[in-house]
Formats: structure tokens, sequence, C-alpha cells
């Protein structure tokens, strides 16, 4: 019984290390980003909706992810979600992969409602 409550207990660490946001940079291009201008963000791009999805289908999510992009942020940032639909990801890694995206980019990946930011 112990040797399993043992290899249960190492599995959920393994599980939960893999999935911990690696740090943001320091402020360089982007810097960091409020709550609130995230709100401000996802209202303009979304009308707030997590799992919004353009006309087009192209972009999604709260912060309209192209799949490229998201792809290439949670390379960096969060491994476990490459290849995942940005409409599908939960509320908390879509505004992680925003902030992530700003403090690489800065405004440029929202070229209309980057500027409530």
């Amino acid at each position: 019984m112990k040797r399993a409550l043992l290899i249960l207990v190492a599995a959920v660490a393994v599980f939960t290390a893999g999935c911990e946001w690696e740090a943001l940079p320091d402020p360089g291009t982007g810097g960091h980003v409020s709550d609130e201008s995230l709100a401000r963000l996802r209202d303009c791009e979304s009308g707030g909706s997590y799992q919004a999805v353009s006309r087009n289908g192209i972009y999604r999510g709260a912060y309209q992810f192209s799949q490229s992009t998201w792809n290439s942020t949670a390379q960096k940032w969060a491994p476990w979600l490459v290849g995942v639909d940005p409409a599908a990801a939960q509320p908390h890694e879509q505004d992680n992969m925003a902030a992530a995206l700003f403090a690489e980019a800065g405004r440029s990946p929202w070229p209309r409602c980057g500027k409530r930011l």
C-alpha cells in the first residue's frame, strides 16, 4: 500500500511540474500587462467570450489567437498547450497566453484592439 501511494504521489508531482508556467521575461519588448488591460483587450477582441471564433474560423478564443501564434507562444511558455484549440483552452490559460505574447511582442499582435492596452 505504501509503495502504491508513493508512486501516486510521484506521478502527481511530475504532472504538476509539467503544467507550471515558465516565468515571464523581464519587461522588454512588451513588458507586463495588467488584468484590467487584459479585460479591455478581451472585450475588444471577442466581446469577452473565451469560446469566440472569428467568422472565417482562423482566430479563436478570447484574444483571437491563430493556431500558429498560439502554438508558437505555447512552445515557449506552456508546452502542454501546443495543439490545443485556443477557444477550448481554460480561461486562465488564455489569459496567461495573452500575457506571455504581450511580454514577447507588446501590442503588435492585436493591431486594432492593442491600442486599448
